[in-house]
């Protein structure tokens, strides 16, 4: 708030000498009436008005606010006690008061052992019931049933035996070489296997229709209540663990290990308190000037400074037991200063007026009838009484609607009792202060006042040198060594890459799902991973190109995202939707960096060996090895030819054993795999035993059981197509020298040194050469160390070049050898620094950072030879030895 200066007041003094006068003057006035009286006739007394003094102001213009204000008590953005459903001891805490949590973290267990006990029961008891319903459904048919199913086939077959003898006797009989009388014969053994059929029929659908569906009923039912009490027992199981709801700190916690935890009672509490929000009840009148969103500070008994909030909740009903309205007041709490359950005091700005007529609050007179009014000064030094309106209140500022205009002169102190067009006279302000700091006309400074430095470079008379760095020459220098010695030390510890580590804000998910056709890829796969990653934070574009059998989606994001975290929220969005995809899609989404490319490459071609056996030994003998090299991320091979088995079924074998393509695919993956019987106990130990089942032939393959006929005559896959051996479709090929050849590709870690790692590759395919048979040739086609190698000596003789020839120029200029010395090691010093920011600052050796190097050893060398030769110039110039600039002598 600006203040204008107010107008020219008068003395005390002043006021005195002119009371002084007037008295004088009436004295006169009375022996004059006096006189008059004795002489003449009688006259009236006449008297000067007397001015009150007074102090005034002038209405200004000037920002105001209203401001609510009041008591509030601070509470947590979310609390949560946590209470158990069942009363125990505690077993274990593993969070004390004051311990940050996370949502979902395990923070408490209690006594459980006979939970986890009734827990195993009911487990055992529901695997129980499940046995007993799969075996009931698939082969523990009853007895009479299978009875009865043998005599209806037993009919079924005797039918059909006597229907071929009765058509085969019929056409001999037609063709005259059959009696009539065998022919009535086989006519009535089929009138007899026809009902003999139909009563075993029906005997059979009666039992199948009563006993076997009572009894999957009485399994269903049985399988039901034990899954019922087991998911019950996991359920009281789970009771006994207390974990976190949300994020925040653990404020309470009133029980020790092994104390009774009451179901009921809270065991621990958990505060959010990231931010935290004031809660206050206010006026009717204040709240109605409050909206959500106006700004608001928190004052807290203990700190210095206010905090910052925001009005989020303005009630929009009355406390009917106050007659207020509650109001919320939200602030963020990153130290978590604030504490919720202490008193605080609230500050909220209701309103603003930046440009409003104010005046001094004392200036205000309010009368018998409740009016506000003001004595505004006139012209002619007389106070008017003026009628005002007023709106916000702020300290001793109020602010003026209606009544009066800027630069009106009011009466601030002196106005209570003044009637109305009074004379006033306006005291002056003491000027005492404002000519205290201005020195009289001819005085003399203080003799205590130091005189000006009429040259600040003097060099003082006791010969000391006024240069800073002369008198401190041994711990600069022992400081540049000092930094030169840690830059050389963490120059083999800063990585080198080709280019500088970027998090790139791209997301790149791979899908692979065989050959499905693409209208069907685009319906299945691409579209639901599509919308499913739409709900990422920061996400601003999605580009996919879908192909016969895969897909690729791009997703594009803001700089400013953290990848890290966004990757994970792209892995979350995909596996919500992996359920609805086909089972068989193959999906991995990876952030895009420079790591993602590989740094090297090397091909292998083989002259007597075929492309299967090569593919064999480099995928399970050469990659292992390469992947423990430390730094190598991934080995990728490309080319080759992966060996597989083809199954080729027979359609009319499938159709006469009543087999599909489905059940070879399903009995195929039901017994090539590796299971685990169970635990062997032996000498006090549990062993796990392990079953193989992986075929590793042609003819295991074929010996795989698809299923079993009625008789019990198993079915295999060998009965029923053909199995040999075969190589995976190839959809590129891949050569190196005019030949078929294998190529594997290597990646480093993103953090990794990118040389180093090649180095350690290099060494190893070294190795391997001399183990390899002969014939196969191993050969590099693609190294980044080689780019990084090339730059590192591009600095490297940029630095030596540059030393050599400013060492030269300088010793055949200046003719001083220990300049030129001193000049020379600026440049591998200030390399050397430059390697501990590079460091300090996470950077790498890349082609940017090397080249950069490169360029700035020039502009050293420069700035080098020029500051040297003015040093050298300005040290035989004080000395003595040169007179061509006698201005730089001592």
């Amino acid at each position: 708030m600006t203040h204008q200066p107010l107008l020219p007041v008068q003395s005390v003094g002043e006021v005195s000498r002119q009371r002084s006068g007037l008295q004088r003057l009436a004295l006169s006035f009375l022996l004059a009436s006096v006189t008059a009286l004795l002489f003449t006739a009688c006259s009236k007394e006449k008297t000067e008005e007397a001015a009150v003094p007074v102090k005034a102001t002038a209405v200004q213009r000037a920002q105001i606010q209203r401001i609510v204000a009041a008591d509030a008590v601070l509470f947590p953005l979310q609390q949560s006690a946590l209470v158990p459903k069942i009363s125990a001891p505690v077993k274990q805490f593993y969070v004390n008061r004051g311990a940050k949590v996370h949502k979902g973290q395990l923070l408490a267990v209690l006594e459980n052992r006979d939970l986890a006990a009734a827990h195993e029961e009911n487990k055992g008891a529901f695997e129980q019931a499940e046995a007993a319903y799969v075996t009931g459904t698939t082969s523990s048919v009853p007895e009479e049933l299978q009875k009865a199913a043998g005599d209806a086939q037993s009919a079924k077959e005797q039918l059909e035996a006597a229907q071929k003898l009765y058509d085969s006797r019929l056409e001999l009989f037609k063709q005259g070489a059959l009696p009539r009388k065998d022919l009535d014969q086989a006519a009535v053994g089929l009138a007899q296997a026809k009902p003999q059929y139909e009563l075993a029929k029906r005997h059979l659908d009666a039992l199948n229709a009563t006993v076997h569906q009572q009894e999957l009923k009485g399994l269903e039912g049985q399988l039901s209540s034990a899954k019922g009490k087991y998911q019950g027992a996991a359920a009281q199981l789970s009771y006994s663990e207390i974990r976190s709801p949300l994020d925040g700190v653990v404020t309470d916690r009133p029980l020790y290990p092994g104390e009774m935890a009451a179901a009921g009672t809270a065991l621990i509490t958990v505060m959010d308190l990231s931010r935290v929000t004031a809660r206050a009840h206010i006026p009717q009148n204040d709240a109605a000037a409050l909206k959500v969103g106006d700004n608001a500070t928190i004052a807290v008994p203990g700190l210095e400074e206010p905090v910052e909030g925001k009005v989020i909740l303005v009630s929009p009903a009355l406390d009917p037991n106050s007659t207020t309205v509650e109001v919320w007041v939200q602030a963020k709490n990153p130290k978590q200063t604030l504490k919720p359950g202490s008193s605080v005091r609230l500050s909220m700005i209701a309103a603003e007026v930046p440009d409003a007529l104010l005046v001094p609050t004392p200036a205000l007179l309010t009368g018998p009838d409740g009016a506000t009014t003001v004595m505004v000064i006139g012209d002619d030094q007389h106070a008017h009484q003026q009628a005002v309106k007023v709106g916000i209140r702020q300290d001793d500022k109020v602010q003026i609607t209606e009544g009066l205009k800027e630069g009106q002169r009011i009466v601030t102190e002196g106005a209570y009792g003044l009637p109305d067009n009074a004379k006033v006279s306006v005291e002056e302000p003491a000027q005492a202060e404002k000519e205290g700091d201005k020195p009289g006309a001819g005085k003399e400074p203080d003799s205590k006042t130091p005189p000006k430095m009429k040259n600040n470079s003097a060099t003082s008379n006791s010969g000391k040198s006024r240069y800073w760095f002369e008198h401190h020459a041994r711990s600069v220098i022992f400081l540049i060594i000092t930094l030169a010695l840690v830059g050389c030390y963490l120059a083999f510890t800063v990585p080198v890459d080709v280019f500088p580590a970027t998090n790139f804000p791209r997301v790149l998910i791979g899908v692979d799902n065989g050959v499905m056709p693409i209208d069907q890829m685009m319906v299945t796969i691409t579209r639901p991973l599509e919308e499913a990653v739409n709900s990422v934070p920061g996400l601003q574009n999605v580009r996919s190109v879908t192909s016969r059998g895969s897909a690729e989606i791009d997703l594009f994001f803001d700089w400013n995202v953290d990848m890290f975290q966004t990757l994970q929220y792209v892995n979350a969005a995909v596996s919500r939707v992996q359920s609805e995809l086909p089972a068989t899609a193959k999906i991995r989404a990876d952030r895009l960096t420079f790591a993602s490319f590989p740094i090297m490459g090397y091909s292998f071609t083989a002259e007597n060996l075929d492309q299967t056996k090569l593919w064999e030994m480099v995928t399970y003998e050469i990659k292992p090895r390469l992947n423990r090299l430390d730094g190598v991320s991934t080995v990728v091979i490309q080319g080759g030819q992966e060996p597989e088995f083809h199954i080729i079924p027979d359609p009319a074998k499938l159709l006469v054993a009543g087999v599909t393509v489905t059940d070879i695919l399903e009995s195929v993956r039901r017994t090539n795999l590796i299971d685990s019987p169970g635990l062997l106990e032996e000498n006090h130990q549990l062993v796990l035993g392990l079953i193989s089942g992986q075929v590793r032939t042609p003819e295991q393959i074929s010996d795989v059981v698809i299923k079993a006929t009625q008789a019990g005559i198993p079915v295999r896959i060998g009965d029923v197509a053909t199995v040999t051996t075969a190589v995976k479709p190839l959809y590129t090929v891949v050569t190196a020298n005019g030949r078929p050849s294998l190529l594997i590709n290597i990646n480093r870690q993103p953090d990794s040194n990118t040389v180093m790692v090649a180095n350690e590759v290099h060494s190893e395919i070294d190795k391997i050469r001399q183990t390899l048979p002969k014939g196969i040739k191993v050969e590099p086609f693609y190294d980044q160390s080689l780019i990084v190698n090339q730059s590192i000596s591009s600095v490297r003789d940029a630095i030596l070049i540059g030393l050599i020839l400013a060492s030269i120029i300088l010793v055949v200029f200046l003719r001083d050898w220990g300049t030129s010395v001193v000049a020379g090691l600026v440049i591998p010093v200030t390399v050397s620094v430059t390697f501990i920011a590079l460091k300090a600052l996470g950077e790498s050796f890349n082609l940017m950072t090397l080249g950069g190097l490169a360029a700035a050893v020039g502009l050293v060398i420069d700035d080098a030879i020029v500051v040297v030769e003015n040093i050298v110039l300005h040290r035989d110039g004080r000395s003595g030895k040169t007179g061509s600039h006698p201005e730089c002598a001592g």
